[in-house]
């Protein structure tokens, strides 16, 4: 491999892994606002394959009081959309 395709890559690594994080952060808020609208929900914990895709976020909102806080509000902020 040339070493110009492999700063290529490196560099598209370079964006794609903290943008691709952000979104992954910011799309809790969407999903989980559109289960709760849809009415599928019937427990706190039934997140079904969100509940797996986001239970990073979902173990930190359980340690932290102010992170709870915080994706909450996002998720009241993304429900009036749906």
């Amino acid at each position: 491999m040339s070493e110009k395709k492999r700063w290529k890559i490196l560099r598209f690594l370079g964006y794609a892994i903290p943008i691709l994080s952000v979104v992954y952060v910011l799309s809790i808020g969407p999903v989980l606002a559109f289960i709760i609208a849809s009415g599928n929900m019937r427990h706190c914990t039934d997140y079904g394959l969100a509940g797996t895709l986001y239970t990073p976020i979902l173990l930190t909102m359980n340690k932290s009081a102010f992170i709870t806080n915080l994706v909450n509000e996002y998720m009241l902020l993304c429900s009036r959309f749906f």
